[in-house]
């Protein structure tokens, strides 16, 4: 059967991806246990795992590296790389030589055909770190696309589309300290299960092995004509490059450097009424940031404890223009000065964390915030 036509004969909306509500209710996935797992630490352990592995066409793939945190920083990752068979995973951690080199090895293995979910940032990190070029290496992710699913399809999502199963991600095991020299056995069951997950999901697709490593090739951009533009619509592009940025979903979170942390976190909870981030607490541990966040987690501060880095950039948080006048009210009995400006298009309240990081609150419904204001406010230059 063509890769055609089998993908003609799956109705892509066969499943229906829950919302994160909605995979919280399910039941647990019933994963691969300790016994299953194996952590490759000796030659013998590689040349089991290089027969059990190759004996197959077919294994799960994926990778985990430490987490970066600061502008600039390229990760030193992959710090683990995990394969997995229907039956069993292996766990090779780089810096043992023998599992680096068995891991390129199998990257390179043309004949064994590498599934995984979200395999972009793999394949750069592997380049770099390994000095190889990973083959037979499928993106599941591309494969949903193909059967129709738009939005990008992980693990999590693949596993209670089909299965209707929770399958266990802890955004706190993920962004643990993959580099450590001995893994926690939260970190090798959460590795294993990681890329044993995508030897459940393929088999449901429907499609023979070939089929699906052929879908799972990347999707060529396809050029869509566009409607002319209109002289204000053309007007505004005036200056800018060809290419169209791909925009962005919010603002994540910004870097503030603080001499003293502890009592930059008591201050940010009284003033601000920010909170520490309790799944982001290990990077705190391991000589990152303390992250906060707002009570509508809107925004993320990430607090490192050094010395002030120079003029930072502002935190500039828009708001209404009651909320403004209440800001202004409650800052003064904490932070002085406070600078009120009116730009004529906004009007912006100005002030300083005790550490030097600059924030402004500003709104443009300017002339609602002028006709409650009284004393008026200064006009900027």
């Amino acid at each position: 059967m063509s890769l055609i036509s089998s993908l003609s004969k799956m109705d892509p909306h066969q499943w229906t991806r829950p919302d994160r509500e909605g995979v919280a209710t399910l039941e647990l996935l019933s994963c691969l246990d300790s016994g299953r797992i194996h952590l490759v630490a000796s030659e013998e352990d590689a040349q089991m795992a290089r027969e059990r592995l190759c004996s197959t066409r077919v294994v799960g793939f994926d990778s985990e590296s430490r987490p970066t945190f600061f502008p600039g920083e390229v990760s030193a990752g992959p710090h683990v790389i995990q394969f997995a068979t229907r039956a069993e995973a292996f766990i090779l951690q780089m810096h043992h030589p023998m599992a680096r080199a068995l891991a390129a090895e199998l990257l390179c293995n043309e004949e064994l055909v590498k599934l995984g979910f979200g395999l972009d940032g793999d394949r750069a990190q592997i380049r770099r770190s390994l000095g190889v070029e990973p083959a037979a290496l499928v993106d599941l992710n591309t494969v949903f696309r193909r059967l129709g699913h738009g939005a990008s399809i992980g693990a999590r999502a693949a596993i209670a589309m089909i299965y209707g199963r929770r399958l266990v991600k802890s955004k706190k095991i993920t962004t643990s300290n993959w580099a450590a020299e001995n893994l926690s056995d939260a970190q090798i069951h959460y590795a294993a299960n990681d890329a044993w997950a995508a030897m459940c999901v393929w088999p449901a697709l429907g499609l023979e092995l070939d089929e699906v490593v052929e879908a799972g090739q990347e999707i060529p951009s396809t050029k869509v004509p566009r409607r002319p533009r209109s002289p204000r619509a053309r007007s505004r592009r005036r200056g800018r490059g060809r290419e169209v940025s791909p925009g962005w979903d919010a603002v994540d979170h910004v870097h503030l450097s603080v001499a003293d942390r502890a009592a930059a976190q008591a201050w940010y909870a009284e003033v601000l009424g920010m909170d520490v981030v309790p799944d982001l607490l290990p990077w705190a541990e391991e000589g990152g940031p303390l992250t906060l966040e707002d009570r509508r987690h809107r925004l993320h501060l990430a607090l490192f404890e050094r010395a002030p880095q120079g003029r930072a950039s502002v935190v500039a948080l828009r708001c209404s223009p009651d909320a403004l006048i209440a800001w202004r009210e409650r800052l003064a009995q904490h932070v002085s000065p406070v600078e009120f400006v009116d730009h004529g298009l906004a009007v912006s309240l100005y002030f300083e964390d005790p550490w030097g990081n600059p924030f402004e609150f500003t709104t443009y419904r300017v002339d609602e915030l002028r006709e409650k204001l009284n004393p008026p406010v200064v006009e900027g230059e």
